[in-house]
């Protein structure tokens, strides 16, 4: 089935031998040896079928029979599945050779009667015959996959697919992402210095040292210019985290608004999108400790040398915010 294979071997061929899967076996058993078996045969004939039964095992079942049929595994045919070769060829019968003798125009020989190595040199000898039949032929068992696939196109609910996909890219992407911070219970201010330790000396491409082992760097400082970047943290599954968001959103610029556990659904997240007039994105694992949090939802906003924090204290049942 890999269509760039499938071009070459046709690119290639000398003979297209076109056959159903309903043919006696030990035709089929005994073509497919002789031109395993033959070197120029193997490298100028392909065995054409015009698609397999139309259910879900329908394939792989066709080619498991065609490889049941072949001399061995390391030794064998080649088979396509190609309807648009039977259409283009008007193949409603099998077996039908077709092969080109040297430089010569296609020619057709149908049946079984002569063999498949006799109908090849019957075409090179000029006795073709597209119009009688030579022994016995076969009704192609196998439909027509291009209709079939044109029907199914007709019908297929695209846009129910694209949700159902959009929905299982959703939910892989919201497990990998999110860090279930606890709720806050009390609220606080704080402070925190992201500084790390560099655990190893970084050189720029000339040679000359950025950072040495050991040295501390403050993101908030290291740049040239000032940080002004703000970030929002909470769980959207609690209604007063939402409204708080509402609230500080309002107020503070520049800012990124992460979800510690994204919605179940996409659904949900157009909703929480919604509500919210912002983008909302996922909550990388470990993210936490970098902006200094253990609560949410938290607000952190740069403070020259360091974060300045805030967690609200979840408010009472029944008041107002």
């Amino acid at each position: 089935m890999d269509h760039t294979l499938m071009a070459k071997e046709e690119n290639a061929a000398k003979t297209l031998v076109f056959i159903s899967m309903d043919m006696p076996k030990a035709i089929l058993r005994k073509w497919f040896a002789e031109v395993a078996d033959n070197r120029h045969l193997f490298e100028t004939t392909v065995f054409v079928l015009r698609g397999w039964p139309d259910n879900p095992e329908g394939l792989p079942e066709t080619v498991s029979k065609i490889n049941r049929l072949m001399p061995s595994a390391k030794k064998a045919a080649n088979v396509e599945i190609n309807p648009i070769l039977f259409t283009d060829h008007k193949v409603n019968i099998v077996p039908v050779i077709i092969h080109q003798p040297g430089n010569g125009a296609w020619s057709v020989i149908v049946g079984d009667g002569d063999g498949l190595q006799g109908a090849i040199r019957a075409i090179n000898q000029g006795k073709d015959s597209p119009t009688k039949i030579h022994g016995h032929t076969w009704k192609v068992a196998e439909p027509n996959m291009i209709s079939i696939f044109e029907q199914k196109i007709k019908t297929f609910n695209w846009k129910k697919t694209v949700e159902q996909a959009k929905e299982r890219g959703w939910e892989n992407m919201s497990t990998r992402l999110g860090d279930a911070l606890p709720d806050s219970l009390h609220g606080k201010s704080y402070t925190y210095n992201p500084s790390i330790i560099a655990t190893a000396t970084i050189r720029m491409p000339n040679g000359k040292v950025l950072v040495r082992k050991g040295q501390e760097i403050n993101p908030l400082t290291a740049f040239p210019f000032p940080w002004t970047q703000s970030y929002i943290v909470f769980n959207p599954a609690q209604a007063w985290q939402v409204a708080q968001v509402q609230a500080w959103e309002s107020t503070v610029p520049n800012v990124v608004i992460m979800a510690s556990e994204l919605p179940k659904t996409l659904q949900g997240e157009d909703r929480l999108v919604t509500a919210l007039q912002h983008p909302v994105y996922g909550f990388y694992p470990h993210l936490a400790h970098r902006l200094g949090i253990n609560r949410v939802p938290a607000l952190i906003q740069p403070d020259h040398d360091v974060l300045s924090i805030t967690v609200p204290k979840e408010p009472l049942p029944g008041a107002k915010r």
